[in-house]
């Protein structure tokens, strides 16, 4: 049931017919995806109001690739991941048939993988032969990404300005040799990036400067796109395109 005037949404009063043990599943699952995708304590979403505002912020397509290839490469358990999609779908189903999102959007959601391949999970593999650590890390060097030794100096220190901003962290709690997997896939949005070029900006930088900001960024996504971590979509911001019309040369 959906409140209007709360604008909150009571999970355990669902709008359409499910057993009560399915149920406990899905508001399980939604609470947990919620959390991870807010960085919020599951204990305080509570079932009974669960605020509209909160699952839109979490309720678009993007978000939930990134979050599934997250758990994916963190190697949670795909039982827990397809239990996560699942209730997702659910949530969606009440949201569109309520009018918060369109069924277009609904339909969208719905249509995106559970696992990126479950027959051959990823396995992002250094060229030296290493391979990501089972905490989740990777690292961004020469070495992993094929990028020049200058090159990836001046990128990695893009980076850790671009995370610190995005997270509000100090530089110290960055390591180039160690990202975690969970932060970088939340933190490539394009909601992020355009308030991060926004800063910049007002920083009054060189339009060089702005080009080699986003140059970084973009061969982050590209390497966790290499590795089968993130889906890039093909559209580019405004900003990097004029960015890139402008680099010098």
């Amino acid at each position: 049931m959906v409140s209007n005037t709360e604008r909150t949404i009571n999970l355990n009063a669902p709008t359409v017919k499910i057993q009560q043990s399915t149920l406990e599943i899905r508001i399980w699952s939604i609470r947990r995806y919620l959390a991870a995708t807010l960085t919020i304590d599951a204990r305080a979403i509570k079932p009974e109001a669960v605020s509209i505002e909160i699952i839109l912020q979490a309720l678009r397509p993007q978000i939930l690739r990134t979050y599934l290839a997250s758990e994916y490469a963190q190697g949670t358990k795909s039982e827990t991941i397809k239990a996560v999609r699942k209730g997702v779908s659910y949530l969606t189903k009440i949201m569109a048939k309520a009018g918060y999102i369109s069924f277009a959007v609904a339909a969208e959601i719905s249509s995106i993988k559970v696992l990126p391949n479950e027959s051959e999970p990823p396995s992002p593999m250094d060229p030296s032969g290493g391979t990501e650590d089972q905490c989740g890390v990777i690292s961004f060097t020469p070495t992993t990404t094929g990028l020049t030794r200058e090159t990836c100096r001046g990128y990695r220190k893009i980076i850790k300005r671009y995370l610190c901003f995005i997270h509000h962290l100090q530089p110290g709690a960055i390591n180039c040799d160690a990202l975690s997997i969970r932060l970088l896939v939340n933190s490539l949005h394009t909601e992020q990036f355009k308030a991060w070029l926004a800063h910049i900006k007002r920083r009054d930088v060189s339009k060089s400067a702005v080009s080699m900001a986003c140059k970084s960024v973009i061969a982050l996504a590209k390497y966790l796109s290499y590795l089968g971590l993130l889906l890039i979509q093909t559209k580019r911001t405004k900003d990097s395109r004029t960015a890139d019309e402008n680099r010098p040369g």
